[in-house]
């Protein structure tokens, strides 16, 4: 199976297209970079924020399990 992958990929220049396609996936049209300095920039293994349906957005990585 993987070499009929590689055959296709290669056959069909996949790979000069698919970086372009995802870029184009994932980019939204106008929209900031945003703060470089975040925290989440600077350490990736900082979580980021989940979302609450009362409050909203609120810190990832604590436990709200003692909150109920």
């Amino acid at each position: 199976m993987r070499h009929a992958c590689r055959d296709v990929f290669h056959e069909r220049r996949l790979l000069a297209r698919v970086v372009d396609d995802i870029d184009r996936t994932l980019t939204i049209e106008g929209a900031p970079l945003g703060d470089l300095e975040a925290p989440m920039d600077a350490d990736m293994a900082l979580p980021g924020g989940i979302w609450d349906a009362e409050e909203g957005e609120v810190p990832g990585g604590v436990n709200y399990e003692d909150e109920a």
